[in-house]
């Protein structure tokens, strides 16, 4: 029996916003994903999609921003851990043209991106990218590649 192949997703779409300047910050790059998914994975996504309401929830308390504070450091230390048991290459580039380190199944390499970049790497997990739909993922209607990462009521 054979393990099923990994899937190669582009990611021209990824644009970030600079200055009201746009950005497709890794055009011509890709990343390389595992396509299944396990129980831990799915209630980390499931976690995430309940994220915003918990941070509306937590800013209108008495001491609301450091708990949500602690709320994202947790999350983003589990997405990291996610991506990386998830995202087995890829060819992106730091803002200079650097090679950035290739995934070695840790967090590590994910602890150098940017917070929109992480998001855009859950969407790619997810299927949810217009280059993984109708390939074996479970892709749903994607958002723009800028959709914003939650981010604490001061940011």
């Amino acid at each position: 029996m054979s393990k099923p192949a990994s899937v190669r997703v582009p990611s021209d779409d990824f644009v970030v916003e600079i200055g009201g300047q746009a950005f497709n910050t890794h055009e011509g790059e890709w990343v390389e994903v595992l396509p299944q998914i396990s129980v831990r994975e799915l209630q980390q996504m499931q976690r995430l999609n309940r994220l915003h309401v918990e941070i509306d929830a937590l800013a209108g308390e008495d001491g609301g921003e450091d708990a949500v504070l602690a709320l994202l450091d947790a999350t983003y230390a589990d997405v990291c851990q996610t991506l990386a048991t998830r995202i087995i290459d890829w060819t992106w580039t730091d803002d200079a043209g650097r090679s950035l380190s290739k995934p070695d199944g840790t967090a590590e390499p994910f602890h150098r991106l940017t917070p929109q970049e992480l998001w855009y790497l859950v969407r790619v997990v997810r299927g949810d990218h217009p280059a993984a739909r109708g390939k074996g993922s479970n892709g749903s209607p994607t958002t723009s590649s800028g959709t914003e990462p939650p981010t604490s009521p001061t940011s």
